[in-house]
Order: structure tokens, then sequence, then C-alpha cells
């Protein structure tokens, strides 16, 4: 009996002693596992970010901090916080690791080529800012953001000589769909630099412009009205304030573009000394005379369409940030 006693003690110390794991006389705890709250992400803009989400499990572990890697710098990098950057069309690989824990995150970059326009709000903070994307393939992102979410607008845009036509196909306020405001909206272009917009939405008003490159421009427009007739189609005078100037003469089978420098003369009559003109007509347009008053601007000499004495009046000055 004795024996036996003896013989239990010791098959128990030695299961004590090579069956347990020592704890660890530190008290750490390591991680066991990475949860991501999504395991891919598509940019559709070269420099787009996106923010990996990642939870570092069990919740009491010692570390937590994560470790991202971009297997693919050419398509995107990602900094210590987890922030991707779209650098190139593609496909790659985030690893994230902590401790012996690791999760793999996928990124496709499919980006489009196109030109950016921003409508620089005076008194806006940037990130306020309306922005068109006009993308080669004759598709078009408009984002107009404001204080209670974001409006997306998305469709295709042809062109009419000065004249861009978008057509809204679909429209998203927050990411969610919701039913189109504006199904078309029309822009005329300015000069390659700058659209003005004649259809008002929410943030962008009537004679907007939106400017690539979110160049600021300071100029004022005057408008010839045509009663019964669509404002896009009116005839438009720009002056820039480096004395350039544009005029935009339309007439039913189409529009003189008219382009030069101005003096303004101590009468306050306005010289247009024009140095360039695209248009079907081939007409003569020499130097132009106009003649400031109350009202605006007297014509004191024939356009192709319009006539001595008729008026153009200012429509809105935009001021430069």
């Amino acid at each position: 009996m004795k024996k036996t006693i003896i013989a239990f003690l010791l098959i128990t110390m030695a299961l004590l002693t090579f069956g347990c794991e020592p704890a660890d006389p530190s008290g750490s705890v390591e991680a066991e596992e990475i949860v991501l709250k999504e395991k891919e992400v598509t940019l559709s803009a070269i420099n787009e970010t996106y923010a990996i989400e990642a939870e570092v499990k069990p919740a009491n572990a010692s570390d937590k901090t994560l470790h991202f890697q971009s297997m693919d710098a050419g398509v995107c990098d990602v900094n210590d916080q987890g922030v991707i950057t779209a650098r190139g069309n593609g496909e790659a690989i985030i690893k994230i690791s902590c401790g012996k824990a690791a999760a793999e995150f996928k990124v496709k970059v499919s980006s489009q080529s196109g030109t950016v326009f921003t409508n620089v709000l005076k008194g806006c903070e940037e990130r306020f800012y309306p922005t068109l994307t006009l993308y080669d393939d004759n598709t078009f992102e408009l984002v107009e953001n404001v204080y209670e979410g974001m409006t997306v607008m998305k469709g295709h845009y042809a062109t009419n000589f000065l004249e861009y036509i978008l057509t809204v196909e679909e429209q998203s306020f927050n990411n969610n769909p919701i039913e189109v405001q504006w199904p078309s909206i029309s822009l005329m272009t300015m000069n390659e630099d700058y659209l003005q917009l004649i259809t008002p939405m929410s943030m962008s008003g009537f004679g907007d412009v939106f400017s690539k490159d979110k160049t600021p421009v300071e100029f004022e427009t005057y408008w010839y009205e045509v009663p019964g007739v669509a404002q896009e189609y009116w005839t438009t005078l720009h002056l820039y304030t480096d004395r350039s100037f544009e005029l935009d003469e339309n007439f039913m089978e189409g529009i003189e573009i008219v382009k030069g420098v101005y003096e303004l003369t101590p009468s306050h009559q306005y010289i247009f000394n024009v140095m360039e003109t695209t248009g079907r007509t081939g007409y003569d347009y020499g130097q132009i005379s106009m003649q400031d008053s109350d009202v605006g601007l007297k014509i004191l000499s024939d356009l192709y369409v319009l006539k001595k004495g008729e008026v153009f009046t200012a429509f809105e000055r935009k001021i430069s940030l």
C-alpha cells in the first residue's frame, strides 16, 4: 500500500512538471488574431486614400501595434497608421501583422484619365469646394460637399462647340442613391481652363466658374439677353483683369469666338483689339468699341449679329480668393 501511494505521488509530480507549460514570467498576453472590418477596397483615382480598420484580439493583448506593408508600391503604398494611397492601376496586397498574428488586405486601383475642375467658393473651406471631373471616356463625376453630407452625380457628357452638356444618370447623397435632381446640367467654356455653370444647383449657382487646378480667376461677365432664347445661347463678353477679353457671339448657325486685349479710356470707353477669331463666318471684327454706362456696355460698332446701340448688361463679378 505504501509503495502504491509513493508511485502515485511520483506520477502526479511528473505530470505537473512536464505536462504544463510554464507561465510567462513577464505576464504579457500575445496577439492571436487580427480582425478586419473590410478585407478589400477598390480605389478609382490616383492619390485617393483609404484607411484600413483593424482590431487586435484578444482585447487584453499586451502589444496591439499593427505593422503594414504594401507588396506592390507601384499600385499603392501604406503608412504606419494603415492609410493606403493609390499610386497606379493594378492590384496589390497589404500585409498586416501584430506579433505572430497576421492578416491580408486586397487593394484594387482602377483610375480613369480625366480633367478636374473646381468651383472655388469664397468663404468656404477647401473641402467643401464642388468638383467636376470630365473623364476621357465622356463620363463625368460632379461632387458637391455640404455641411449635411456629400452629393455625387454621375453620367455622360457631350460637347456642342463651346457648351458641355452633362446628362445625370445617377445621384447619391452620403453614398445612398436618391432621385436625380438635375437631369441635365450645362456649362459654357470660357477658355480651356474655365467652365461657367449655366444650370444652378445647391452649392454652385448660375454663373459660377469651375477652374482647372483650382486656379482662381477675376473677371466681369456681360450678357446680351435675347428674349425668348435659352440663356446658354445669349452672347457673352468676359473681361479679365489681365486686360484680355473673350466675346462669344451666338447666332442660329453657330457661334463666333473673338479674343484679344482691351483698354479703357478716360471717357469710360472700352476699345477691343481683336487678335483671334474662331468661327465659320470669316467675319472681320476689326476693332470693337463699347461705351460704359449705368445700364451696361453700349455697342458703338457693329458686330456680326449685334448692331450698334445694343447693350450688354453686367451679370456678376467673380473675385479671386
